[in-house]
């Protein structure tokens, strides 16, 4: 198949665009540069932050409100339903409108969550509670796409731009206690009111970062997120040598057309997606019982709310500041070794967690979990962008398959407790 000529770009009425020349290398690096995914890295952070808060809150918030302490978990577990169902359309969403337009919609429907999650703590409404739950979750499950998002904008070296990202979160777990604290003063006597106000503020700062991501300029933007790495290069220089050109705007909106145009790669192997999403989903598992169990059973050791948040931001720069390391390793190992080495970290970390009574243990355990869960989630990612051409529907699966495997273990966790 021939590609277009080249021809000046034209501006249909209503489109609002730059109509200055883009090229290849714009769009691999989102448009913007360093900039694009310090952009990137300033939204995920803060959905962090955000999601830091909510794992304490939440399971607190919720024996604090519930008459049944086995509802206790409702709250978290409906933070996860809510990421898990926000997979799917998060995916499309990115495909259809960008990065930017699914990533702001994702923290405005979080900065709702939270103050709904307000107003049921001021109003005594559990079920209003896990509402606004809910609806965070549907932010954190938009927020994990900044992981698959960043891989795009380095098709190269996918880990470095992971690595980046990730390593944005942890800066915000080490932020996390001192401004729980804070909030949970200037809110005082109000229980848990602080920490869901600093979650509100938290998703409206995602919101303002998402909001500087670059816009869609040119028919590369519009490569569907599922489209692999070497296609994307071999597009990029299609364009920048004029093979292909604006005209072709609608044309290039489907992944078909764009797949007839670049030679594709061999498809991802359906061995490789459930072996990469039962390494995650095993990690997922083990992670959402433990951090949903955590906060009660240190509430129940007696140990004031600061000191859970404390243990919850260690557990949270465990997750992520490992994914650095990533960036060191050598780009032919094998993605399938960190993944299942991760899954037995965890392993380990429940077993610590079983016998923790003091914080300095439940602290340990629960950054056991997090290098685990690091390491396995970070694993089975580069293992499926790594693996093949993961069509657009592999990688909400993927995720749907790590969030229903999360919120199975936030169900299990009411058995640790109680």
């Amino acid at each position: 198949m021939t590609f277009p000529a080249p021809s000046t770009r034209t501006l249909r009425a209503g489109q609002i665009a730059c109509s200055c020349p883009s090229t290849g290398a714009d769009i691999l690096d989102g448009g913007g540069g360093r900039g694009g995914l310090a952009s990137m890295a300033a939204g995920f952070a803060f959905a962090v932050l955000s999601q830091i808060l909510a794992n304490t809150m939440l399971p607190l918030g919720g024996a604090f409100l519930s008459s049944d302490p086995s509802l206790a978990t409702m709250p978290y577990a409906a933070f996860l339903v809510g990421a898990a169902a926000a997979t799917f359309p998060a995916s499309l969403l990115l495909d259809a409108f960008g990065r930017r337009a699914a990533f702001a919609l994702g923290a405005s429907l979080g900065a709702a969550g939270g103050l709904t999650i307000l107003w049921a703590l001021a109003h005594h409404q559990f079920f209003t509670f896990v509402l606004g739950a809910f609806w965070l979750g549907i932010a954190n499950g938009f927020s994990l796409f900044y992981r698959h998002a960043a891989a795009m904008l380095a098709p190269g070296r996918p880990a470095a731009a992971i690595a980046v990202v990730f390593g944005s979160a942890a800066a915000a777990g080490l932020l996390a206690p001192t401004l729980a604290a804070l909030a949970e003063q200037i809110a005082a006597p109000h229980l848990f009111a602080g920490l869901a106000g600093l979650s509100t503020i938290a998703q409206l700062c995602a919101l303002i970062a998402a909001m500087r991501l670059p816009p869609r300029t040119s028919p590369l933007e519009h490569i569907p997120i599922g489209l692999n790495p070497s296609n994307r290069q071999e597009y990029a220089r299609a364009f920048d040598s004029g093979a292909i050109s604006d005209r072709s705007h609608d044309f290039m909106r489907s992944e078909s057309a764009l797949e007839h145009q670049v030679a594709p790669n061999r498809p991802l192997d359906w061995r490789v997606f459930a072996c990469a999403s039962i390494a995650g989903g095993l990690a997922w598992f083990a992670m959402a019982a433990l951090m949903a169990a955590a906060p009660l059973a240190m509430a129940g050791c007696g140990f004031a709310s600061t000191i859970v948040v404390g243990a919850i931001a260690w557990h949270v720069v465990a997750m992520y500041a490992p994914t650095l390391i990533f960036a060191r390793l050598p780009s032919g190992l094998a993605p399938a070794w960190p993944a299942f080495a991760g899954a037995i970290v965890v392993a380990l970390a429940a077993a610590l967690f079983r016998f923790s009574t003091t914080p300095a243990s439940f602290s340990a355990s629960l950054v056991l979990l997090g290098i685990g869960w690091s390491f396995a989630t970070t694993g089975a990612t580069l293992w499926i962008h790594r693996g093949g051409h993961p069509g657009p529907w592999v990688l909400p699966a993927h995720d749907f398959i790590l969030f229903a495997s999360a919120v199975a273990g936030a169900v299990f966790a009411g058995r640790i407790v109680f």
